[in-house]
């Protein structure tokens, strides 16, 4: 197996981890603004479990490393990442 080939390929993607999860949790944050939202934190972490999920499939079509170790310890811990992330923005963003 070739590591340096990996390595290069990972390099090339720009920061995968904001790059992936940024937009997506942005537009949907941006969206949810305008349904007023009687649980502001909660909406925000779903937006953001929505988020993870378009990152994680994202990732997941352009990562080489796919065995069950590695996506049972790091996708979940990223999503955790990603959904507190969403439900301070919630907090922020979404009250009315």
């Amino acid at each position: 197996m070739d590591y340096a080939a990996d390595r290069d390929q990972l390099d090339a993607l720009p920061d995968a981890d904001s790059a992936a999860v940024d937009p997506p949790l942005a537009a949907l944050i941006f969206v949810l603004r305008e349904g007023a939202p009687r649980r502001p934190a909660l909406t925000g972490a779903l937006a953001g479990a929505a988020a993870a999920g378009v990152a994680a499939t994202i990732y997941a079509t352009n990562c080489a490393d796919d065995s069950p170790l590695f996506v049972a310890s790091w996708y979940p811990l990223a999503t955790l990442v990603v959904v507190a992330a969403g439900a301070l923005a919630g907090r922020q963003f979404l009250r009315w």
